[in-house]
């Protein structure tokens, strides 16, 4: 009777390596699986835990690919991860350069608007001169 128990048991195992095999694509996909997760001493005793195991499974290969598919480009874009933040900050320092470049000219209009004012230059005159109205003008104060 045990025998029968412990062959019963061996023909699911099996079949359930073989589904979660399938699912990986490959024996070998599914090795690094099993050697990450530990596949092969999961007992489920019913369908629904052997679908969901299999699910977590293959959702943790995804992330592992994903994971080392990122480490890859940023070897071969960046030459390394420390390549790859000296980039992004020099990136980020180049941003800030531009927005400080930009920004001088967009406050020069301000600048004269207001110094203008104080000399009693008519909203007229500053209309006709910027072709903006008064309204507008008046933003740059």
């Amino acid at each position: 009777m045990n025998d029968e128990v412990d062959a019963s048991r061996q023909r699911r195992c099996a079949l359930y390596r073989d589904d979660v095999i399938r699912s990986f694509g490959s024996k070998a996909a599914f090795l690094d699986a099993k050697i990450e997760s530990e596949l092969i001493d999961i007992e489920p005793e019913d369908a629904a835990e052997r679908d969901a195991a299999a699910l977590k499974a293959a959702a943790q290969h995804a992330r592992q690919t994903a994971r080392a598919d990122a480490i890859d480009r940023l070897v071969s874009e960046w030459g390394s991860e420390r390549g790859a933040h000296d980039r992004l900050r020099s990136a980020s320092v180049g941003i800030e350069r531009l927005h400080r470049l930009e920004a001088a000219p967009l406050r020069e209009p301000d600048e004269l608007v207001r110094v203008m004012r104080v000399a009693r230059v008519s909203w007229s005159t500053l209309s006709v001169r910027t072709n903006l109205s008064r309204q507008a003008l008046m933003k740059h104060l």
